[in-house]
């Protein structure tokens, strides 16, 4: 979660220079629809799609592959940042 006091623009940025697959982006209008703005980074497209859509398609993806917990902070803020 990209809870940084930073643009948009910028924190989507991040997210494509550190190989994110899907970045979902959650604003006053996604709000009042339901729905989120994905990012795919597979194809470059932007897509509305309800939260469930997008957690069936990461699963789809992931498949029977091992997942890990992660070993760091969930909040970017909180991680550290090496430049």
């Amino acid at each position: 979660v990209d809870d940084r006091e930073e643009t948009v623009a910028k924190k989507v940025r991040d997210a494509e220079t550190e190989w994110v697959p899907y970045v979902a982006v959650v604003g006053s209008r996604e709000q009042a629809a339901g729905t989120l703005s994905v990012r795919v980074r597979r194809d470059r497209s932007v897509r509305e799609m309800k939260p469930d859509e997008l957690a069936e398609l990461v699963k789809k993806e992931v498949g029977d592959k091992p997942r890990l917990p992660l070993y760091e902070p969930k909040l970017l803020s909180m991680r550290p940042r090496f430049k």
